[in-house]
């Protein structure tokens, strides 16, 4: 299944989606992430997030970028636990935030309004272990 309607079907509510921690641990030392949470799945600031990634899908790959999309109606207990506890990803509350992650697990920026793709291409490119992925990836 693609990545997209996977994504979609998760949106929806029509796929079981397993524990978020899981996901992002799996992900680990693999992927980057880009993790976009909401309050609510018709959040403006989402759908422009996600309108502003959607033509960059060769750049997504390049850099290993996984766009990942909570939103608060639909999480399980222990995902909300994950998310909101005392030692959370998210850390606030707000209608929106978005979480780049990197691929040690790590958060490297938190954006409460939508990031234009260029910005979150730049701030990866930056990144030691981009830099270095760069220099061993044929051109």
């Amino acid at each position: 299944m693609t990545g997209l309607l996977l994504l979609l079907l998760l949106l929806l509510g029509l796929a079981p989606a397993p524990p978020l921690e899981t996901v992002l641990a799996r992900k680990k030392g693999q992927r980057r992430v880009l993790l976009l949470y909401t309050n609510d799945r018709n959040n403006p600031e989402l759908r422009a997030q996600l309108r502003r990634l959607a033509p960059h899908q060769p750049d997504l790959t390049e850099r290993d970028l996984d766009v990942l999309v909570v939103c608060e109606p639909q999480l399980s207990g222990p995902d909300r636990t994950y998310l909101h506890g005392p030692s959370g990803l998210l850390r606030a509350e707000a209608p929106f935030v978005g979480l780049l992650i990197g691929k040690d697990g790590g958060v490297k920026k938190r954006f409460l309004r939508p990031v234009y793709p260029a910005d979150l291409f730049a701030l990866i490119d930056t990144m030691p272990m981009r830099k270095a992925e760069r220099s061993h990836r044929p051109r």
